[in-house]
């Protein structure tokens, strides 16, 4: 983990199972979410080094999210590379954030943390 690490945790009244598949289901990611919009070639495929990319606009702008899978196994642990324009700092490798998902069961549920690392000091309050 690099510079400042953001972490969040919530229960999800769902199995794990379920909660991957709207984790990685580029069809579902697209139907729910209000932001980008990821590429079929994405996250889908669940499987290491695969490409992530998704697109939005925001205030009339487009831009384009980009990543890749760094480890999966499936119901239990997500981590991807995230690096986001939006940030206003160049594409360059030390500017990419790691985000890991841990799924856990707990009575009937699901708990959800999510840990991001390299945010910037902006971003802490």
């Amino acid at each position: 983990m690099v510079g400042f690490v953001a972490i969040a945790e919530t229960d999800i009244s769902a199995p794990p199972a379920r909660v991957w598949s709207a984790l990685t289901d580029r069809t579902r990611l697209n139907s729910t979410s209000s932001g980008p919009r990821w590429r079929p070639t994405g996250i889908q495929a669940c499987h290491k080094a695969a490409q992530l990319c998704g697109r939005a606009s925001t205030r009339g702008a487009m831009y384009e999210d980009k990543g890749q899978i760094i480890e999966a196994e499936p119901g239990h642990r997500l981590v991807v590379s995230h690096f986001s324009p939006m940030s206003g700092r160049p594409n360059v490798p030390e500017n990419y954030h790691t985000i890991t998902y841990v799924l856990e069961p707990r009575c009937g549920q699901t708990h959800l943390t999510l840990t991001q690392d390299n945010v910037g000091a902006h971003v802490i309050t």
